[in-house]
């Protein structure tokens, strides 16, 4: 390799960028790599933030869905009134789907005992209690409102 070849090699732009730099990552360079550590401390407990937030969520979905395939009042009423889920629209819902239970089995047993015995009341009005739960949780003009005011 010629002289001239090496010099041109010597005297790259990477190399002078880095000459330019040398003198700031000297004054400042300690503080340039505390930037960079609390800027990914901070990205990394958002992150963490975030799917902690999105796994409680789901938790509540999850057990509704599954409340669902039992299709016991019950089994919604239990995850209406698990406290952790308690101020979150999957309470509301499963206030919701807990009275359209009770309504079902208290128009059922209204047509099959005509004479109106007390189980046939206790379904209704808990239709009626869970019914005003789920309307009281629901946002205005949404389907949980709707749904609500209609089993009303």
């Amino acid at each position: 390799m010629k002289s001239e070849e090496r010099h041109e090699l010597k005297s790259n732009e990477l190399e002078k960028l880095s000459a330019r730099l040398q003198p700031i990552f000297d004054q400042y360079g300690m503080h340039i790599v505390l930037a960079i550590s609390a800027a990914i401390a901070i990205g990394a407990a958002a992150m963490f933030w975030n799917r902690t937030s999105s796994a409680e969520k789901t938790a509540g979905w999850t057990e509704l869905r599954a409340a669902v395939t039992a299709r016991s009042a019950e089994k919604f009423l239990e995850v209406a009134e698990d406290e952790t889920l308690s101020k979150k629209p999957v309470s509301a819902w499963a206030h919701l789907r807990a009275a359209e239970r009770y309504l079902e089995t208290g128009i059922q047993q209204s047509l099959e005992n005509r004479e109106g015995e007390r189980g046939l009341v206790s379904d209704l009005d808990e239709a009626r209690k869970n019914f005003d739960l789920a309307l009281e949780a629901a946002p205005a003009k949404s389907n949980l409102q709707e749904r609500a005011l209609y089993g009303l």
